[in-house]
């Protein structure tokens, strides 16, 4: 489960709710049916949809965006570098880090208003004490995650005794310690 998180600092928290609301009409509007259909579908979830209200004019200053390479946060990028949010009149800088302790340290310092952050991350934030609030749900994954290994080894019986590396504190570790369980 990925989740971006703001942190409430001044201008960032509705200037966020914009991008994420455009963003959304965006992928609906990429992914949905024809027109025609559209009252016959359902969310995949199965439960309700939620509305969410754009304030009608953003917020002055820059949004400060910290991301990672990972596919789930490629929207952010392609809306940035195909002038998505310069046509909604917002000013949306990402930065992008490689490893999760130096996004945090970003977020933490205030260098950052909001980040893109798995499940883990937003538990340390909150654990911490940092003032997060999530804004927006970006996947749900069942299947997505894996545990790569060298050829010789074809289940995770046969790490006994490996050395296995991942970063701590981050969603692969979660999987990791499940998968060993």
């Amino acid at each position: 489960m990925e989740l971006v998180l703001v942190q409430r600092r001044s201008g960032g928290f509705k200037a966020l709710t914009a991008i994420t609301a455009t963003l959304l009409a965006l992928g609906a509007a990429g992914c949905g049916d024809r027109a025609d259909q559209a009252d016959d579908r359902k969310p995949a979830s199965g439960g309700a949809t939620a509305a969410v209200q754009v304030p009608t004019k953003p917020e002055p200053g820059t949004l400060k965006l910290g991301t990672q390479p990972w596919i789930g946060y490629g929207p952010f990028t392609l809306a940035k570098e195909n002038g998505l949010f310069d046509r909604e009149q917002l000013s949306v800088e990402i930065s992008t880090f490689k490893e999760d302790k130096q996004i945090n340290a970003a977020l933490a310092s205030g260098r950052l208003d909001a980040v893109n952050a798995g499940t883990i991350q937003a538990l340390t934030f909150a654990a911490a004490g940092l003032p997060v609030k999530i804004v927006m749900l970006e996947d749900v994954s069942a299947e997505a995650d894996a545990i790569l290994a060298k050829s010789e080894i074809a289940s995770i019986a046969e790490l006994k005794g490996k050395r296995v590396a991942y970063e701590e504190g981050t969603t692969g570790e979660v999987l990791l310690r499940y998968a060993l369980q």
